[in-house]
Formats: C-alpha cells, sequence, structure tokens
C-alpha cells in the first residue's frame, strides 16, 4: 500500500455543528434545541459505537484543571475502545450533544455555570444559561438523541434519613423510566445503598454488578457488604441484557455497576471517617438540596488528602473502558441482525412499509437496460454478421443499490422505468435481486425505459454505441419530495449523474439542512461537473470520479486548466497518476471527507484531508493512498464484464463505511465487489453477500 502525503492550501471544513433532530432518533425535542455533533450524528446513523458522557463532573465534580484533563483522557478511552464519546451539556440555552474542545474547556475554567438535572433543563434553555448536566439530565437527553449507553462516574441515590426526609436523587426517578443502561461504579459513597437498591428495585431497574464480585460495589470501595441482584462477567453479557430488554419494551433503565479495581480503591475507615465529617459540616453550614454532593465530594478530597480524588478519576476511566465495549457489542448485535433480516429472494412491496424511524441508505440513479452486440466480421450470411447478443440490467444508481441490497443494507432506491417491457423486465429482475422497489416510479405517457446498446468486434472493443437516457431527466426535485422523509433520515444518500441538475441540488439542499452525508458517483465525465453546478456542493461529502470524470470537474471550475496538467495518455505510471490527481485535487480544493478516484486494473487512489495531522495553521495536507485491484493467486482472472464493476466498488464502500469500518477497510470491501463483478455476467455479482463486510485488514486482498 503506497501513502503520500502532499500539502495543498487550506481546505475549508464544512463539518460544523447542525442541529440535526432525526425522525426515530431523537424524539420529543425541537431542532432548534439540541445540536449534535456532526461525528456523533454520523456515529449514529451509521450504528458506530457511541457513548454518552455527563458533563456536571466537569463543572461541579472536580478541581480545575483536573477537570479538565480528566474528561480529554476519559474521551481518548472511549475513542480508544472503538466507541464515540458524546459529552452533553447546555450552553448559552443551547442542548449540545458531543462538546468541541474550545466547549469543553469553557466548561472546565467558567465560575457561572449551573448544575442542570432534568428538571433544570427547560429554564435553563428559556433563560439562556449554561451548565453541567447531571446522571438525570443527561440520560433523558441521550436517549432521545438515540444513546443506548451512558457513562458516569457514580448515580445518586437515597440520602441517609431518606425515609424520613424523602431526599431521594432525580437519577432513580430517570432510570424507572428511561431505557438506558447506565454503567457506572455503583451509588455515590455518601448515600444508603441498601435503600437505594430498595428504590430502584421498586422501580423496575436491571441491576448488575461487572465481575466475579457478588456484591454490588461501594463507589470508591470494590465492596459494600450489599448483596447486587445480577452478576455479569463481560461486555458483550451486558450487551446482550440490554439487547432483550430493548426486544422486551422494558421501559426502565439498566445499572452496569463496576467496582473499582482494588489497587486504586480508597481505604474503607479512611473514607467512611470523611464521610462522617464532611455530612456534619454540611449540616452546621446549611448546606442542602442538590449542592449536598458538590460540597461533600471536595471536603473529601481535603480530608483524604486527595486520595478520593484520585480513586474517582481512576473509577471513571475505568467505568469509560468497561462502557465503550458495552456499546462496541450492542452495536455489533445490532448490526447482525439488520444483515440477517432485510435481503431477501421474492422481496414484497410491503416489506418496505415499516417506519422510517429505521434510517436506511438512500441510492438515487439510472435504471438502464444494457444490450451488448459482439459481431463476428469474418463470418457473414448474406447482410447479417454471426455474433452474440446479451442483455442484463444495469445503469450506475440501480447497480449500487443492487450491491447494497445483497451486502445486506436495505436501501431505499429512487429512479424512474417506462411503462413498457423494457421496464417490466428490469422491474422483475430487481425483486429477485432483492431490492426494494418501492421508490421506482412507473412513467406513462410515452416514457421509454432507459437503454444502452453497444456494438463491438471479436476482441470486445466497442465499434458504435447508442444511448436512450431521456427518462432519467425526470428523476427531478418533485420527484424526490415524494420522498423526503427517507432523505433526511438516511445514513447516507447516493446520487449519480444521470439524474437532473434539478435534483442534485435539492438533494444537496437536504445535506446541508439536515447533515445528511451525500456520495457523488459521476457516472461519465460529461456529467461529473453537474455536482459543482449546484450552490449546494460543498456540502457532498464523498465522491468516486474516473481520472476522466477528475478532470471534466476540473476544467469545468479552470477553463485553461487541461493545458497545466498531464491527459490520460501520458500516464504511464502509477506516479503519473498520483501526481495528476495531487493537482487536481489542490486546485479543485474540495472540502469533501475523502474522494475515491477510480483506475480500473491499477485500483483506487483514495484522498483524505488529513489536515487534523498537520500543525500548519496556514497548510493543509492531503493523504493519497493507493489500494492496488484485488489479485488472485491462481493467476490470471477471466474477466466477464467491466461494466458495474465502478459501481460494485462504491456499493462494497459504502456497506462498508455503513458497518462502522474505517475508510480503509471500506476501500478493501469494496475492491473485493469489484472483483467478484467482474467475473459476472451480470452488473452486478450474485456472489456477493453480506460475509464480506467482515474483511478484515488484509484478507482476501493482496496489498
Amino acid at each position: 500500500m503506497l501513502k503520500l502525503k502532499i500539502c495543498i492550501p487550506t481546505i475549508s471544513k464544512i463539518f460544523g455543528f447542525a442541529g440535526i433532530v432525526r425522525k426515530g432518533v431523537a424524539t420529543g425535542i425541537r431542532n432548534a434545541l439540541i445540536k449534535i455533533n456532526p461525528e456523533v450524528a454520523r456515529a449514529l446513523r451509521s450504528n458506530y459505537p457511541v457513548v454518552a458522557l455527563e458533563s456536571a463532573i466537569i463543572t461541579h465534580g472536580m478541581p480545575y484543571p483536573k477537570n479538565l484533563q480528566t474528561v480529554k483522557e476519559v474521551e481518548e478511552i472511549v475513542t480508544e475502545n472503538q466507541a464515540m464519546p458524546a459529552t452533553i451539556a447546555v450552553i448559552d440555552g443551547q442542548i449540545k450533544i458531543g462538546l468541541t474542545e474550545s466547549e469543553i474547556e469553557l466548561l472546565a475554567q467558567s465560575s457561572k455555570l449551573i448544575k442542570i438535572a432534568r428538571r433544570d433543563l427547560s429554564a435553563a434553555i428559556a433563560q439562556k444559561l449554561s451548565g453541567g448536566t447531571t446522571v438525570s439530565a443527561t440520560m433523558f437527553l441521550a436517549y432521545h438523541t438515540g444513546i443506548n449507553v451512558f457513562v458516569t462516574g457514580g448515580i445518586g441515590g437515597v440520602h441517609y434519613g431518606g425515609e424520613l426526609s424523602m431526599d431521594i436523587s432525580a437519577d432513580l426517578e430517570e432510570l424507572g423510566k428511561i431505557p438506558i443502561m447506565v454503567v457506572c461504579a455503583g451509588v455515590k459513597s455518601i448515600l444508603d445503598i441498601g435503600r437505594t437498591l430498595e428504590y430502584l428495585e421498586t422501580k423496575g431497574v436491571t441491576v448488575m454488578t461487572y465481575g466475579d464480585n457478588y456484591t454490588f460495589p461501594g463507589f470508591f470501595t470494590p465492596d459494600s457488604n450489599v448483596k447486587s441482584p445480577y452478576i455479569i462477567s463481560s461486555a458483550k453479557e451486558a450487551a446482550l441484557v440490554l439487547d432483550a430488554s430493548k426486544r422486551l419494551e422494558i421501559n426502565s433503565g439498566l445499572i452496569v455497576a463496576v467496582p473499582i479495581p482494588k489497587k486504586m480503591s480508597t481505604s474503607g475507615k479512611l473514607l467512611n471517617d470523611a464521610i462522617q465529617t464532611a455530612l456534619i459540616n454540611s449540616k452546621a453550614e446549611g448546606i442542602s438540596g442538590k449542592s449536598v454532593t458538590p460540597y461533600i465530594l471536595r471536603n473529601l478530597n481535603l480530608l483524604t488528602k486527595g486520595e478520593s480524588l484520585r480513586a474517582n478519576i481512576a473509577l471513571i476511566k475505568n467505568n469509560a473502558k468497561i462502557g465503550s465495549r458495552i456499546a462496541s457489542e450492542y452495536a455489533s448485535i445490532q448490526t447482525k441482525k439488520s444483515l440477517l433480516s432485510p435481503t431477501k429472494k421474492n422481496y414484497k412491496a410491503e416489506d418496505s412499509q415499516s417506519s422510517i424511524g429505521h434510517p436506511r441508505p438512500v441510492v438515487i440513479g439510472a435504471s438502464v437496460v444494457d444490450n451488448f452486440a459482439r459481431a463476428n466480421f469474418g463470418d457473414k450470411s448474406e447482410d447479417t454478421y454471426a455474433g452474440k447478443i446479451r442483455q442484463f440490467f444495469g445503469g450506475v444508481g440501480r447497480n449500487i443499490a443492487e450491491c447494497l441490497a445483497r451486502l445486506g443494507c436495505y436501501p431505499f432506491f429512487v429512479s424512474v422505468l417506462g411503462d413498457d417491457l423494457q421496464g417490466k423486465l428490469l422491474l422483475d429482475y430487481c425483486k429477485e435481486a432483492g431490492m426494494d422497489v418501492t421508490g421506482i416510479e412507473i412513467l406513462q405517457h410515452g416514457f421509454r425505459t432507459a437503454t444502452y446498446s453497444a456494438l463491438s468486434n471479436e476482441t470486445e472493443e466497442i465499434l458504435i454505441a447508442v444511448g436512450d437516457m431521456d427518462i432519467n431527466e425526470q428523476i427531478s426535485s418533485d420527484l424526490l419530495k415524494k420522498h423526503k422523509e427517507h432523505l433526511i433520515s438516511a445514513p447516507i444518500i447516493c446520487i449519480d449523474g444521470n439524474i437532473s441538475e434539478d435534483a442534485i441540488n435539492y438533494v444537496l439542499s437536504i445535506s446541508a439542512e439536515y447533515n445528511v452525508p451525500v456520495w457523488f458517483e459521476p457516472t461519465t465525465a460529461s456529467k461529473a461537473p453537474k455536482i459543482l453546478a449546484s450552490k449546494y456542493w460543498k456540502t457532498c461529502s464523498y465522491a468516486s470520479p474516473n481520472l476522466s470524470e477528475l478532470l471534466s470537474m476540473c476544467e469545468y471550475r479552470f477553463k485553461d486548466f487541461s493545458a497545466a496538467l498531464p491527459r490520460r495518455k501520458h500516464f504511464s505510471s502509477i506516479d503519473d497518476k498520483i501526481n495528476f490527481v495531487a493537482k487536481s485535487i489542490q486546485l479543485l480544493q474540495l472540502p469533501w471527507q475523502f474522494v475515491v478516484v477510480t483506475l480500473g486494473a491499477d485500483g483506487v487512489l483514495l484522498v483524505k484531508d488529513c489536515s487534523k495531522y498537520d500543525s500548519s495553521p496556514k497548510q493543509s495536507s492531503a493523504m493519497i493512498t493507493h489500494f492496488p485491484a484485488v489479485s488472485t493467486h491462481e493467476g490470471q482472472v477471466k474477466i466477464a464484464n467491466v461494466t458495474g464493476s465502478g459501481d460494485s466498488l462504491a456499493g462494497g464502500m459504502i456497506a462498508g463505511l455503513l458497518k462502522g469500518h474505517d475508510v480503509d477497510i471500506s476501500v478493501k470491501i469494496g475492491l473485493q465487489c469489484a472483483f467478484l463483478t467482474i467475473q459476472s455476467f451480470n452488473s452486478v455479482s450474485e456472489y456477493i453477500t453480506p460475509d464480506y463486510l467482515s474483511i478484515k485488514n488484509g484478507s482476501s486482498c493482496s496489498y
């Protein structure tokens, strides 16, 4: 694998915060009230594991700079364990799901912040206040954003004497009505653990201890001497319990209590003495309500000479590690379900009528009947040449949708067909391939199904081709508006260059408003510039042009560009192609996540924006990685058809991203799908299955 880092002028960033409260993901909260970090939003759409983190621990749980250092380290631990951290807070009356570094620093340093429980959310928003969210508020917001696992230090509970004072944390009420898994070190050490567990039982909350200790942890100590209702021994076991709870629709929370490692725990006697002293002092000073816990934690740190703070930081980090693994296991369970259920033979239209609450990738593009005739010009009988004629069903968008369907990604495909024999044959084929055809519009009034016919000689060289593609212009914004609910809830939208400029502009406007990633497959050199004609072109996330299409995009923006770069006939080596692509990307200044340039038999070049690795504020860099085409140890592969290989590449890559793979692994999945397709007479290989989404780094590919 060849990697090349090339400096180019600064690429403007388009992925700032955007209000996206998705139907079926963040229900019940208006768009204007909540802003989800784009990285968190993409993770949620693609079923990548996300872990919610509270912010009251930053604002009220630790002194500066320990609070800042701790939250950064906790987010790092979540990332290292293959999950996405989503720290939640309220800033200037705006709910934030996933914080920037500057927002975390604001929370860590400011002294004018409030502690926000669920009861405080409305007032904080109305009065445009800022503060850290407690367990109860974080649970509420995480659940309504579609996050299933929440990691914190410890939960609130019943205070000593609570049976008389009714001093019971709101955390317990939320746990009784919000179906989310809370990973913690147990109940905060200043509380009555026994009565808290009794209260949780009344509320129907599933309580489990992680590990082999049959007692509930004591927060700063691994053992409280109170028996735990259940024991789980692994992250997978915890994820299975969460999955069972969801399937049973038990609308209450689950607690995974993780004992602090013994080597990091605090001396029991030292801690108990310090707690009693702090409680006495709090009463003497008239401290009450939500101010009690921060007061006692501050005093504990002083009374234990910093030992309680060190233990607190250690247990939070340990919880983050376990919680991330649980989130990852749960995401894997959900992905396996989706791969097993959606794609099947004899797909029925009514199967697609399920709620939009389960977001599906959307593909918009052409459906084409392809006819290929190979003439034997040495064998002529009267006015007819002998030869072979093949018909198969293609179209760039249709091919990508079929590939996604075969990989189990359940795409919603939008296209048009004529009310003719060709259209009926193509529609039947799509059904047989396991595709959802409910988004395909059958047009009346003389519209003909798109058809492509080509004539070649004995060596497969195409001599003449005719395309009847006028119907594709009917894929317009008016047609797409009928499917807006699918578009705004999609984890990704893929469009091909066959559709109208009006439709492309509409899709990109959806992307701009709802932060939905868009993949553009140019189709041909003449159609490649369509994406740049839209005023929203910068909101596109991915593109997969070949060299001719990339050159066409450059010529569209810069009329004299072609004279400044080598033409395709001068590309004698892979280095020539890399240099051409580097210059093209430098000139185009595409603010997209990545561009994958297809090279036919030479594989692909992946161009990623790598500015985050560059220390210079004035320059950003792009990394170009060469992925050769898949080869075999058995020697030459018999090529049956190359027309759908690029579309299979795109479909495989999109499926890889949806699965949660990084882009490099997704490229390899795409190349494997393309490799299978070139050996098939169909536009997309019938041998592509969800098993190919399990590809590991380097497996099945000679790189």
